[in-house]
């Protein structure tokens, strides 16, 4: 099996973050390395202020807005969770004369990098790549909650039709630390057991996923909701179960930055938290279709039907993705929750305090 390093190279002014696999190179434990690193070079925000930059440090130390606000992704595809960033969001930023842009990253561990480079200002974060960051001491925290819920399910072809014929099966999922491939873990053993005769693989972006099925490369795969639906519309296959049928709401997808950011740009993560909220509840009080029609699809959104969009977010707001209530994010009991989950599966070794990876002073 092959496990992740992540090394980091020291000039002057950047810092290089490779991802590696133990089979290429150095023999070192992962953990054990990087905990060196850390007291030498991440142990102290002053000594990572002196080698790291930021965009937010160029445009906004003078305590006003930026003009630009760069976002994160770990994926060229935008899933629907997206929605209220690209839509409510972008406007009420672009009302404070703020422009969205986004920079996009080949999965969690690069984005991670992506963050400690100071190459955007907040980015997508998953839970377990938080987690897995925060034990490494890197200096970068959640300051909001995103979602609460998986909006991902589980598409099939030929000749799958039930669970059992999952068995022996590889399923294809994001990255390592990506929620697909949590949830599609957590699925399985729910339904086929702790010692299921599964193989899992990954292949990034869910328009690559789905081109892989309909292909014949593979007969299952973790998609996010929109993605799913659209590839039923067009027969591609069928989709055996929704992610959100078999999970309480927890602490899934997190907004992050760099800690050094938040400290000193408190103004700036204020408005930003507080508008990121405002478009969460935009999205219960006007109709999908609404919505739908005022999103800006040129920012990544696949080219699905409209009907594929309206139906998913109204299955996303009916199982309430997005919360509203600031008390009610990022708490210890959501966070817990998702990391028994997350240890059970494998994502994690071992939990860590829910206190230590988030950032709650602008709830």
């Amino acid at each position: 099996m092959k496990t992740t390093l992540i090394i980091i190279y020291v000039s002057f002014e950047v810092a290089v973050m490779r991802e590696r696999t133990s089979r290429e190179g150095c023999g070192r434990p992962r953990r054990r390395f990087l905990q060196a690193l850390g007291g030498a070079f991440i142990g102290g925000s002053a000594g990572l202020a002196g080698c790291i930059g930021s965009v937010t440090d160029q445009r906004n130390n003078d305590g006003s807005l930026p003009s630009e606000l760069v976002i994160g992704h770990p994926s060229p595809a935008r899933p629907i969770y997206n929605v209220p960033v690209y839509s409510a969001f972008s406007q009420r930023m672009e009302d404070r004369g703020v422009t969205l842009k986004q920079k996009t990253f080949k999965g969690y561990t690069p984005l991670i990098a992506g963050m400690v480079r100071g190459e955007v200002d907040i980015a997508e974060t998953s839970l377990p790549s938080l987690i897995k960051s925060r034990r490494e001491n890197f200096p970068i925290a959640g300051f909001c909650g995103w979602t609460q819920q998986y909006v991902r399910a589980l598409l099939v072809r030929d000749p799958i039709e039930e669970w059992s014929d999952v068995d022996g099966k590889t399923l294809v999922g994001h990255s390592d630390n990506s929620l697909t491939n949590l949830m599609l873990r957590e699925m399985v053993r729910r339904e086929l057991g702790e010692d299921a005769n599964v193989e899992y693989t990954n292949l990034i972006g869910t328009p690559n996923r789905v081109a892989a099925l309909r292909g014949g490369d593979y007969e299952a795969t973790g998609v996010f909701e929109s993605g799913a639906r659209q590839a039923v519309a067009d027969g591609v296959g069928s989709i055996l179960a929704h992610a959100w049928d078999y999970f309480e709401d927890q602490t899934i997808a997190v907004w992050g930055a760099l800690q050094k950011n938040l400290d000193e740009n408190e103004k700036l993560y204020r408005i930003v938290t507080e508008e990121l909220v405002n478009s969460y509840g935009e999205l219960y009080d006007r109709a999908a279709e609404d919505v739908v029609a005022d999103l800006d699809l040129t920012v990544g959104f696949p080219e699905y039907d409209t009907d594929t969009y309206v139906e998913t977010l109204s299955a996303a707001t009916e199982n309430r993705v997005w919360p509203t209530d600031p008390a009610d994010m990022l708490t210890d009991e959501k966070i817990s929750r998702s990391q028994e989950i997350m240890q059970r599966v494998g994502i994690i070794d071992e939990s860590i305090d829910p206190g230590s990876a988030v950032d709650r002073r602008f709830l």
